[in-house]
């Protein structure tokens, strides 16, 4: 009678391991499918190319453009990495490849962006808040904030910048910069 019972209950144990297990990859699947993560190998090219993390570009990529090679904005940024055509070839120049740009290319608009976003972190002494807010609203822009004291380089979070548009999109490319490094480890 012991025997059968044991068995009973680690058959039980199995199914219920097998059960979370299956739940366990569903819910991976679904997360997965949230949260995108196309162009990988270029994203991890890049990033190692300038010293990125490539979670960062990654959440960059999903805020700016949602992964869509094709994207323009309104204002007239184009690509994944949502780049000013003077700003692309402006950092394009600076490694003397300026020529020939097509920023709906994904390789070639993650290189550009990557190494811009690689220069705003310079720029703001790896300050990854004032990068960001940088690369959304501007260096000048950011500049006069630290200026006249409407932000501070002690901005942990963001929540002290002064555009909504800006201070919105920091926050979301903060937090998927975390789900990206938790759900795909990169």
């Amino acid at each position: 009678m012991g025997t059968r019972w044991r068995l009973r209950r680690d058959r039980r144990l199995i199914r219920g391991g097998l059960a979370l297990l299956l739940l366990s990859l569903l819910t991976m699947v679904a997360i997965r499918t949230a949260l995108p993560l196309s162009y990988t190998n270029v994203i991890r090219a890049a990033a190692a190319q300038e010293r990125v993390q490539p979670a960062l570009v990654a959440a960059v990529i999903r805020v700016e453009s949602g992964y869509r090679p094709a994207a323009v904005s309104p204002r007239g940024a184009i690509g994944m990495m949502q780049l000013m055509p003077s700003t692309a070839k402006w950092i394009a120049g600076q490694n003397g490849q300026d020529q020939g740009m097509d920023l709906t290319n994904p390789r070639q608009n993650i290189f550009l962006g990557t190494r811009y976003l690689a220069y705003l972190l310079r720029r703001y002494h790896q300050n990854l808040v004032l990068a960001l807010a940088a690369y959304n609203g501007g260096p000048g822009t950011t500049d006069s904030w630290l200026a006249h004291g409407r932000l501070t380089q002690d901005a942990a979070n963001g929540s002290s910048i002064p555009y909504p548009e800006t201070r919105h999109f920091v926050a979301r490319v903060l937090r998927y910069r975390r789900l990206y490094r938790l759900v795909y480890g990169i």
